[in-house]
């Protein structure tokens, strides 16, 4: 177990920052699952809230994990995960956005968010985010090494409802920016069975500059990548998570075997040194 120095809210009895899965997956592509688990470091007391809030939306994006690893399984890739609720911080935000450490979600005030120090919000973005984000590069880097151009695969799930809003239509939604090479594919296999209501940057849309994890290791190295959103409410159902890891996989997968996919396009600033 990694802790970076000077820990002062992991533990040894806490999980570290990150987790894999199908660690020697032979694919070139990466599954990351940003929001994967609803954990809270024990030195933080469940951010002040009860335990059932930590198995809600607000925490973690329910049924997200268990379709990334069987995405996984289905593509053989390795899959990286963060091991700690949106709610520490999320992995998909930049460090000092409004939106990395909330004071409120979907209307529930986080008393231990509300209550956090500059101190203590910087300790989880040194703790959690940075050594989550490190692994996704060194992997990455891994890939390039060896000559391999990855796609890069990131897993969410969102709550049919937020805010007392609309209410969301839309089974799947395939979220992109700039770079349509795998976005446009799947979205045109999906629409074309007739089967599912399909979101084209819905219900969020790629924010550059606002969702971290595309807009830093995809996008700025000009890789190949799709963000999908599933609908909570079909992941939660019986054998959900396998069943929608096939339906993406299905719209994939005649796209992830060209050969031509593989290739750096620079649509935004390069990373700098």
């Amino acid at each position: 177990m990694v802790f970076s120095s000077n820990p002062r809210i992991l533990t040894p009895g806490d999980p570290p920052a990150f987790s894999t899965y199908n660690e020697s997956g032979s694919a070139p592509v990466l599954i990351v699952c940003d929001h994967a688990k609803a954990d809270v470091p024990r030195k933080l007391n469940q951010l002040g809230l009860p335990q059932n809030r930590l198995k809600e939306h607000i925490a973690v994006d329910m049924g997200a994990l268990k379709a990334s690893k069987a995405l996984a399984d289905l593509i053989n890739a390795p899959l990286i995960y963060s091991n700690y609720s949106r709610l520490v911080i999320d992995c998909n935000r930049y460090p000092g956005d409004e939106a990395s450490i909330v004071n409120v979600s979907d209307g529930i005030r986080i008393p231990g968010n509300a209550t956090a120090t500059l101190e203590d919000r910087q300790d989880r973005v040194r703790e959690i985010f940075h050594p989550y984000h490190a692994a996704l590069s060194a992997r990455i880097e891994s890939f390039l090494e060896f000559g391999t151009i990855p796609a890069l695969l990131l897993i969410h799930s969102c709550t049919p409802q937020l805010n007392g809003g609309r209410p969301r239509i839309w089974d799947i939604g395939i979220l992109w920016a700039l770079d349509g090479r795998l976005a446009i594919p799947a979205m045109e296999y999906l629409n074309a069975t007739g089967d599912y209501v399909v979101g084209n940057n819905e219900p969020y849309h790629l924010d550059l500059g606002v969702d971290y994890t595309a807009s830093e290791h995809a996008l700025r190295r000009g890789l190949p990548h799709l963000e999908v959103e599933f609908r909570q409410d079909h992941l939660n159902k019986q054998g959900g998570p396998e069943k929608w890891a096939n339906i993406l996989y299905d719209s994939l997968k005649p796209t992830l075997s060209h050969k031509n996919l593989f290739q750096i396009e620079r649509h935004w600033p390069t990373l700098t040194s």
